[in-house]
């Protein structure tokens, strides 16, 4: 796992199908010895272009985030009211990110992690070819956090308490499962 640039996605969607749009999205890298680098992408993608372009909401989802904090649907709202880029641009800069952590940490194959297994990064992945971008990872270096949380929950546990920011917000929650995914790790190494 050393030869490999760790990052950490989280997304926020208005559907759970892998054609949903995807409102935020964030990109933190960190290493299994020393948790979150200082570096990190967070963006917000505009709903309305991903809608015309076929992407789905669902009325399930949407209840789900009306039944959320106040926090985190302003959050929302604010994300969206910010954006100033198209959502292929703003998806380029995602990739540009990771071109240049890699260039940075000098590691070409990177591993990306959701918290599970079939979310954050399948639909990051159809969104991204969608519009014609290659993902920046292969397949062969996908992981999740509930795998590795598995084999020592007592991690998980210890760590409900010691979320920083608003939960929903995908820089929030993937900075905290970065710091899951190291603290997890280190403990099933000793």
């Amino acid at each position: 796992m050393k030869d490999l640039l760790h990052i950490s996605l989280d997304l926020e969607t208005l559907n759970t199908a892998p054609d949903a749009v995807i409102t935020s999205i964030a990109a933190i890298p960190f290493t299994m010895e020393l948790g979150v680098s200082d570096c990190s992408w967070y963006g917000h993608l505009s709903i309305q272009e991903q809608l015309n372009a076929g992407r789905t909401a669902s009325a399930s989802t949407l209840l789900w985030w009306l039944r959320q904090e106040d926090v985190a649907r302003e959050e929302l709202v604010q994300g969206q009211e910010a954006i100033t880029r198209g959502l292929r641009d703003e998806l380029a800069t995602l990739l540009d990110f990771v071109a240049l952590e890699k260039q940075r940490s000098n590691i070409d194959t990177v591993a990306v992690w959701g918290n599970g297994s079939t979310f954050d990064v399948t639909l990051l992945e159809h969104l991204l070819r969608q519009n014609g971008l290659t993902p920046f990872w292969d397949y062969r270096h996908v992981y999740d956090m509930r795998t590795l949380v598995a084999l020592n929950p007592a991690v998980k546990e210890r760590n409900k308490n010691n979320f920083v920011g608003v939960r929903h917000n995908a820089f929030a929650d993937a900075t905290h499962q970065a710091n899951v995914i190291s603290e997890t790790w280190k403990s099933i190494q000793q």
